[in-house]
């Protein structure tokens, strides 16, 4: 195998990691201590810490990711003329690090910027400490080359070592010179399969192989150490690009493991540490119990029990990016059922080890289990009025009530999976204005406030068996606009995992965005029906068509309707009085049963009569306009019934015969708006005129008689006789001669009276007379 397929993708990755750690941290850092067990190479190509170009360092090995040496502490020191870190001064075992370049050595083709020496200032060795398992196979891969002569090779052996430097088995000796030769054949190890080795370019040579390692399980070195050099013992063995490819090990990174049924998270996972090559390595996974149904709870890749997964190719540490979930598909069902488990476990191969990532030669975790959390609940909104209808501007109270009322049915830990902490309430109102309100809370519940006004609280608690109880007060609507609407306050609930729960659904369904959660319902709405009674006024006869007068017949029309999707109204009843001035003629209802018995007083239905939603009620009352009636006529009904606030005046919807009746336009104010009619008086008057006498003589005398008569209907009180002089009669005298009926004369009766502005009448009732005698003299001549 090349050197360039074998290592390019692994030195990019560690490349990656190493150098962007130390831009972050803005100095080299070392990672002697791992927090898992290290099974792959650190920093295998000496690419960190990042070193000006040009330059070579004895670098103590703190400072190096992955590395150690046996080197003595040693003073940091550079060659070159670079500079050192002012931070990183700080004396240590010195692994000598030099960069491309540098003496005129070059890195091997595509192997990077840097490499070490092993000779730094002895026959060192340099390691990295590795957990290896008796018996298993490991594949190794280097860059080596002389540093002094074209012909006399640097000799390196690859060695396991215990964590005290005893040697534990021999791997493979290489000696190469500077032009790249193989001075010698490299010396395998007991264990050890010697790979192709071949010339990587600038004097460099890459060596491969395989082994099997023979010593016992646990933490060992991985180790190069320097035999000789062409130079001396202070010099020579460059080493770059130093890979050990184990077998990666992997575990359940958990033994326990728990999610909502509803997004399956929290689901298994396998851990995994070491080099996995391209391609991947399959992990064997099989079910091997829980409560939990195989197809309908879950599935598995397969269908069956038995399934695989795929690690994708890397260098996992076992810490970072370093576990994958199994590749499981929980049901989101929408069924309340109790917790339920599902226990897997993995299986041994061929391309893995199943041991602990944490402790070196512990056991794997081999088994995991996972909770599937039930989180379909059952949230119920509640809600009611203290009244089914009011007037504009009227007083209303809601009831609302939200619980989860999911069943107990859950024996398996968590046993609050089915208890809500944070639930969304919402209370939307339309045609009504919000007010004060108050919250009770029950059953483990628990309100966001105890009371406030207006707006709900958004979110509250919700255990199993808890409930919260707001009563709310509100206010209809005022305008004129209003009327005949639904003043609503629709509410919803939901838990936060679905925002505003708005779906009604039935039990055991579900839809998208609900997350698993069920409702039945997650929403009511109460209604007020905003009544507005109409009442009207019109004239059905007309005696004298100058108006309503007496005699005449009205009727007032006085009308309740119940919007649509309002709650029907019982026990309705309209009441109307007439004034004084009418004479109850009688009474007509559509959509009721009328009393029987009114006579223009009281209640106008029957007892125990209702209106239903979309239906009007009218009733019509017929009345007699009444002698000697003028003037306004006001007149107010009014309306009960059980459902319906306090009683609602009837109101009204303009002038029906303009000028003589009023109908006070509804203008959204609880001020009665009342029904006037306006009343004229009507009366026939009529005056007669004889004399006593056919033929008169120039300069004689003539009796004149004047009736006055009141044909009704209405008295003509006060009417006025004027009986203007004429040429060639000279009235000498006038006198009331005579009354009938009730009427009175005049109080002053005079000639200049009757020929000028008339004389009063002060009485003169309907069917009355009165008679004046005249007396004049004739001064005219002729006929």
């Amino acid at each position: 195998m090349g050197f360039k397929a074998f290592n390019r993708g692994l030195r990019l990755w560690r490349a990656m990691a190493w150098v962007t750690l130390s831009m972050l941290l803005g100095l080299f850092v070392s990672s002697t201590a791992q927090a898992q067990i290290q099974r792959s190479f650190l920093n295998s190509g000496f690419e960190t810490p990042v070193l000006p170009a040009n330059c070579a360092y004895w670098i103590p090995d703190q400072f190096i990711p992955g590395w150690n040496t046996t080197e003595p502490t040693t003073a940091w020191t550079v060659f070159g003329g670079c500079t050192i870190p002012p931070a990183l001064t700080t004396p240590g075992p010195v692994i000598e690090m030099w960069t491309t370049g540098f003496n005129g050595v070059a890195t091997a083709t595509g192997a990077g910027n840097q490499y070490a020496e092993l000779n730094s200032n002895s026959a060192a060795t340099q390691y990295q400490t590795v957990c290896l398992v008796n018996g298993e196979s490991g594949s190794y891969s280097f860059l080596h080359r002389g540093r002094s002569s074209t012909t006399t090779g640097d000799v390196m052996d690859f060695q396991v070592l215990s964590t005290a430097g005893a040697l534990v088995q021999q791997i493979v000796r290489v000696s190469t010179t500077s032009n790249g030769t193989a001075s010698a054949a490299p010396v395998a190890g007991p264990s050890t399969v010697l790979g192709a080795n071949a010339l990587a370019g600038n004097g460099w040579r890459q060596y491969q192989g395989t082994f099997v390692y023979t010593g016992a399980g646990g933490v060992n070195r991985l180790a190069l150490t320097a035999v000789s050099a062409a130079g001396g013992i202070t010099s020579g063995n460059f080493l770059d690009e130093f890979v050990v490819t184990l077998r990666p090990v992997v575990e359940f990174e958990a033994a326990a493991s728990s999610g909502r049924e509803a997004v399956g998270t929290g689901l298994p996972r396998i851990n995994v540490s070491g080099i996995v090559p391209v391609g991947g390595v399959v992990v064997a996974i099989t079910v091997t119990g829980g409560t939990a149904t195989l197809g309908t709870d879950y599935t598995t890749p397969t269908g069956v029990a038995a399934f695989t997964m795929t690690i994708p190719a890397g260098n996992y540490d076992g810490v970072t990016a370093s576990s994958f979930a199994l590749p499981i598909t929980v049901t989101n069902e929408a069924i309340i059922e109790n917790n339920e488990t599902i226990t897997f476990q993995v299986n041994a191969g061929a391309t893995y080890n199943i041991s602990s990532i944490a402790t070196c030669g512990g056991a794997g975790r081999t088994t995991s289990t996972y909770t599937l959390i039930d989180d379909d609940v059952d949230l119920r909104v509640a809600k009611t009025s203290n009244v089914a209808a009011g007037g504009l501007g009227a007083a209303a109270v809601f009831t609302l009530t939200y619980s989860n009322v999911t069943p107990s049915v859950l024996t398996l830990a968590p046993l609050t999976a089915h208890d809500v902490s944070a639930v969304t309430v919402s209370d939307t109102p339309t045609g009504l204005t919000l007010g004060a309100w108050t919250c009770v809370a029950a059953g483990g519940a628990t309100c966001s406030a105890a009371s406030g006004s207006g707006a709900l609280p958004t979110t509250a608690a919700m255990p199993v068996g808890g409930s919260l109880t707001y009563t709310i007060n509100t206010v209809l609507a005022s305008a004129g606009a209003s009327c005949q609407t639904l003043s609503s306050n629709a509410a919803t609930v939901a838990t936060t995992a679905t925002g505003t729960g708005a779906d009604a659904l039935a039990e055991g369904t579900s839809v998208a965005g609900n997350a698993g959660y069920v409702f039945q319902p997650n929403s009511a709405t109460a209604s007020v029906a905003v009544l507005c009674p109409v009442k009207t006024v019109s004239v059905l006869t007309d005696l004298a068509p100058t108006g309503p007068s007496t005699g005449d017949t009205l009727r007032y029309s006085l009308s309740y309707s119940l919007p649509a999707g309002a709650t029907t109204l019982t026990n309705v009843q309209i009441a109307d009085t007439l004034p004084a001035g009418l004479t109850f003629s009688s009474l007509s209802v559509t959509g009721a049963t009328a009393l029987g018995g009114y006579a223009g007083s009281g209640n106008l239905l029957a007892a125990a009569q209702s209106l239903v939603a979309g239906a009007t009620i009218t009733a019509n009352i017929d009345a007699t306009v009444n002698a000697n009636i003028s003037g306004n006529l006001d007149n107010q009904g009014s309306g009960t019934a059980t459902g319906l606030g306090a009683a609602i005046t009837t109101d009204n919807n303009g002038a029906l015969i303009p000028g003589d009746v009023v109908n006070q336009p509804e203008d959204g104010t609880a001020i009665p708006d009342v029904t006037r009619v306006r009343i004229t008086t009507s009366t026939d008057l009529r005056v007669t005129k004889t004399d006593s006498t056919g033929n008169v003589t120039a300069g004689g005398t003539t009796t004149y008689t004047l009736v006055v008569s009141n044909l009704g209907p209405s008295s003509a009180n006060n009417a006025v006789l004027a009986d203007p002089a004429v040429t060639g009669l000279s009235v000498t005298g006038v006198v009331c001669s005579g009354t009938t009926g009730g009427a009175v004369c005049p109080a002053t009766v005079t000639v200049v009276l009757l020929q000028g502005g008339g004389l009063v009448i002060p009485t003169l009732p309907s069917g009355a007379t009165v008679t004046f005698t005249v007396t004049a003299n004739v001064t005219a001549t002729g006929n």
